[in-house]
């Protein structure tokens, strides 16, 4: 298992601060619907993604505020979209 992939069998739901925020899956360019920042599509749902966060809600973002497209790379100063529960 590569460093990451299951880090979040490693800790209890009721130890994250902000499940409502942390990403667990989402519409990706790789399959499965998991991995970083980087895999989430871009022009899916009129130019947007679905994510599906810890407490089990389902939301769609427009591409911009999870894609920086200036930079070519991920926005992860988001705080609606975690990605990492540290």
């Amino acid at each position: 298992m590569a460093p990451g992939e299951n880090d979040l069998a490693r800790i209890r739901l009721s130890q994250i601060r902000n499940p409502t925020a942390v990403v667990w899956l989402f519409d990706s360019k790789n399959i499965p619907g998991i991995g970083p920042a980087n895999f989430a599509h871009t022009n899916l749902h009129n130019g947007g993604a679905q994510f599906t966060f810890l407490d089990a809600h389902v939301a769609r973002f427009n591409s911009r505020e999870y894609w920086d497209y200036a930079a070519n790379k991920a926005r992860t100063n988001n705080p609606s979209i975690v990605w990492s529960p540290n």
